[in-house]
C-alpha cells in the first residue's frame, strides 16, 4: 500500500510541474500583420495559440482574411508580422496600425 502512495504522489507531483508549460504553450497570443491583399495593404490582427505561431505564419500566403471593411481578402504576402504590443518598423504599417481600430 505504502509503494502505491509514494507512485501516485510522485504522479501528482510530475503532473503539477509539467501541466503549467503545457498551459503556458497553449496560451493564444495575439499578432498584428501588415499584409499585401488582394484588397491592398492591410494591418490585420490575429489571436494564435502559441505554439501555433511559425505554422500560421507560414500558411498566411494565399489564405483569406477579413480585412478592414470587413470583406474577405487573399493574401498575397507578409510584409510584416509583430506581436500585438510592438510597433511595426515599416513607417506605413505604424500609420495604418495607428488608424486601426481595435
Amino acid at each position: 500500500m505504502l509503494e502505491i502512495t509514494k507512485m501516485f504522489n510522485a504522479t501528482a507531483i510530475i503532473a503539477l510541474l509539467i501541466s503549467p508549460s503545457v498551459l503556458a504553450a497553449d496560451k493564444k497570443v495575439g499578432y498584428k500583420c501588415y499584409l499585401d491583399t488582394s484588397a491592398g495593404k492591410q494591418v490585420v490582427l490575429f489571436s494564435w495559440k502559441k505554439s501555433k505561431v511559425n505554422s500560421r505564419l507560414f500558411n498566411l500566403p494565399a489564405s483569406r482574411v477579413t480585412v478592414a471593411n470587413g470583406k474577405r481578402a487573399f493574401v498575397k504576402d507578409i510584409i510584416e508580422c509583430v506581436p500585438e504590443n510592438k510597433r511595426f518598423k515599416t513607417p506605413k504599417a505604424q500609420e495604418k496600425d495607428r488608424l486601426q481600430l481595435r
